[in-house]
């Protein structure tokens, strides 16, 4: 392992009052000759070719969208060109087979991926082999600057043993490190999000990157809601950091100091007599949210005669504040240490994967709301302003131990076989877990594979009340997924390859409301001595996926995508059998990018999903103040308590939607210049996301997924 850096282009976004607009600031490398073609491998991942020197090889091709048997890799420089992205990589998940961007249902921009029939929260999220405290700002946009982004890995079914804590997926991102050839300020003076990023070589051996990024939409925001019943007593408000020192200390050695870290807030107060705070009193005083975590690591890259290794130690502080009126605030703080090793160490023609990790939580909580629990996934919740408000102040200390092993054995010519194990403890929960992972390839010939995958997986909680004696149950025990899948892939060329891939999960210990402790009504209070959840829901995910997929040569690359899936829980208490909120049957993506010459490149995407499911209303009942345990007709509704129908038992409208993209590249004296025109929503499709009912639920208004008209965007960047 010889460590080598390349130049890396660099580029600043300024962004309009409307629209995103670019500004991109990279060397020309046409001056300096042209590059050789080159591979860049990736542990994780397939190899990525780069383009050549059309003059030294008849046919450039480039790898954009990547397949492993056990998840996908997108190459970020070509993806940031897909139309509707936005320039943010991250975004582009919602291009893949089985992603769905799940946005809250009372609608608002923060999307977190559902991935194959799992919860937006049941995803383990990784960047340069490092825990991330979240990845998805308050306004929608990923918490990294898209300029450092190199790769991303999306990882569906029974990944590598060294991921231990989710069921849903994996999202690893691969930050770019600093380049060695190229020094200078990046500035990005925009209204939307304006960004400052220095580069820059410290020695022969060293060189480091520091990029500051500030949202500004808490100026002018509320021009948009001013239909609204409510106003943005702290308007939202996001700014993120990402830096980076590489040190090659020799060729055998190269040492990452990484720090990143991100900070939210918005509040909201309602008007006099809007219809949030008629149906729900007590969020009189209004919401708000705060979050923020900040991150320090040292990892150290080593080759010796056990083979490559790294080792990592980092430091991850959380901090996350609800109010919800009076109906429930939490402030959490969490304090992660880690230290962490990864080793590939070859036999041969086999290999073996291994690592430790111990890790420690320190966790503070203060909490204080409504005693109603609630799983709005897995249960219909009665109005929390029946249950009396309570408090707890606590704090835990959690230690975590684990390891992975991993063995990659050639069993023939045709046949590889990777089979490994997961072992983790935690002594909050007392539990330890040796989960068996299997991925089984058969190459059938050159153009034809076929791969088996399967795994056991746990995770921790995702919900720090859970931890609470009072709001949550100590003594649950974490969540399962069992993962099989089956993968065929043929290579018709080298440029066209199609896939099929099948899957299913099996779900289990999953948490739901304990009906004993909820309040059914104002004299109908739960059992506060009970616990607030219980180990008593599971549930099935299943489908497929085709993916049609061509490689980017001759000027455009490509691909189609269509999943079908049928995804159920049941409630174990209950004896309920129903739909989970994201059973989305069929999704299909077709994506295509075009150069038609020099100066000119398109790009399409074009998106079909079922629509969403959804607990319908048919009205409800006045729930009036007591008197000696009965109602006092005498006085006005406190509010009206809806009567709802089959949990997740009706569908939306299906969403459809095509976003479009033109690019002109051109030179402004010795400038190489390229602008882009972008449109989101290109014929106007609306999709309701909501149902915004009046205070007693006689009628209503329909609220649609962004954007509902067609959104522009436009974009310049210049090459110094």
């Amino acid at each position: 392992m010889t460590f080598h850096h390349k130049p890396v282009p660099v580029c600043a976004l300024l962004a309009g009052v409307l629209c995103q607009l670019p500004v991109c600031a990279e060397p020309d490398e046409s001056a300096a000759g042209a590059q050789p073609a080159h591979a860049v491998a990736d542990q994780k991942g397939p190899v990525i070719v780069a383009p050549a020197d059309p003059a030294q090889a008849p046919l450039e091709v480039i790898q954009v969208l990547g397949r492993r048997p056990d998840g996908l890799t997108l190459s970020s420089e070509k993806i940031l060109n897909v139309a509707g992205a936005g320039n943010d990589p991250l975004r582009a998940l919602e291009a893949l087979p089985g992603v769905i961007l799940a946005t809250p249902g009372t609608g608002g921009p923060v999307a977190k991926p559902a991935i194959r029939g799992s919860s937006p929260v049941d995803n383990e999220y990784q960047a340069d082999f490092l825990p991330v405290g979240y990845v998805f700002h308050n306004d929608g946009l990923s918490t990294f600057n898209p300029l450092l982004i190199q790769s991303f890995s999306l990882y569906s079914s029974s990944w590598s043993p060294e991921y231990k804590d989710a069921t849903g997926g994996v999202i690893v991102t691969e930050l770019r490190d600093p380049s060695f050839e190229q020094s200078g300020w990046y500035l990005d003076a925009g209204a939307i999000r304006s960004s400052l990023l220095y580069e820059g070589q410290i020695s022969p051996d060293a060189a480091f990157y520091f990029s500051v990024r500030q949202s500004f939409i808490h100026l002018y925001i509320d021009k948009f809601i001013e239909d609204e019943e409510f106003d943005f007593s702290t308007p939202p408000r996001n700014n993120d950091f990402q830096s980076k020192l590489v040190w090659d200390i020799d060729a055998q050695n190269q040492l990452r100091l990484i720090a990143t870290g991100a900070r939210d807030k918005v509040r909201r107060r309602f008007d006099e007599g809007s219809r949030d705070v008629a149906k729900n009193p007590d969020l009189a005083a209004g919401e708000g949210y705060r979050s923020s975590y900040s991150q320090f690591g040292v990892l150290w890259d080593n080759q010796s005669a056990v083979g490559d290794s790294k080792l990592a130690f980092n430091l991850l502080d959380r901090s996350e504040n609800i109010e919800e009126g009076i109906a429930w605030n939490l402030q959490n703080d969490i304090r992660e240490w880690l230290l962490k090793s990864a080793t590939v160490t070859p036999f041969g023609a086999a290999e073996l994967h291994w690592g430790l990790e111990l890790r420690q939580q320190n966790i503070d909580w203060q909490a204080k709301g409504r005693a109603q629990p609630c799983n709005p996934e897995l249960d219909l919740c009665p109005p929390g302003y029946y249950a009396p408000i309570l408090a707890d102040n606590a704090s835990t200390d959690v230690r975590f131990a684990s390891g992975h092993l991993n063995y990659l054995q050639p069993l023939a010519a045709a046949w590889q076989l990777k089979t490994g194990l997961a072992l983790d403890h935690n002594d909050f929960t007392g539990e330890s877990f040796a989960e068996p992972r299997l991925a089984l390839t058969w190459q059938l010939d050159p153009d034809w594979q076929l791969d088996l995958t399967a795994g056991r997986h746990h995770q921790w909680f995702r919900r720090v009340e859970m931890l609470s004696a009072v709001f949550g149950n100590p003594e649950l025990e974490l969540e399962t997924a069992d993962q099989l899948g089956l993968g065929l892939e043929h290579r018709l060329n080298d440029l066209w390859r199609w896939q099929l891939d099948l899957y299913y999960k099996k779900l289990d210990k999953l948490f739901v409301s304990n009906p004993a402790r909820q309040s059914s009504g104002l004299s109908q209070p739960g059992q506060l001595h009970a616990p607030a959840f219980l180990n008593g829901g599971s549930g099935t995910a299943s489908g497929a996926e085709f993916l049609l997929n061509r490689d980017l040569a001759d000027g455009w690359y490509g691909w189609l995508s269509v999943g079908y899936a049928k995804t159920e829980r049941h409630n174990d208490l209950t004896g309920q059998d129903f739909n989970y909120e994201w059973d989305i049957p069929l999704i299909v993506n077709a994506v295509v990018n075009y150069e038609w010459n020099e100066h000119w490149e398109f790009g399409f995407k074009w998106r079909f999903q079922s629509g969403r499911r959804f607990t319908e209303i048919f009205g409800a009942r006045p729930v009036y103040p007591q008197i000696n345990g009965q109602p006092d007709l005498s006085k006005p509704p406190i509010f009206y308590d809806p009567t709802e129908g089959a949990f997740n038992g009706a569908r939306r409208d299906a969403l459809h939607r095509l976003d479009a993209r033109v690019d002109y590249h051109t030179r402004w004296g010795q400038y190489p210049v390229t602008m882009y025109f972008e449109v989101l929503n290109l014929y106007g499709n609306k999709t309701v996301q909501e149902q915004e009912w009046n205070a007693d639920y006689t009628s209503y208004e329909e609220d649609y997924e962004f954007p509902d008209f067609p959104f522009p965007g436009l974009g310049i960047s210049i090459r110094f």
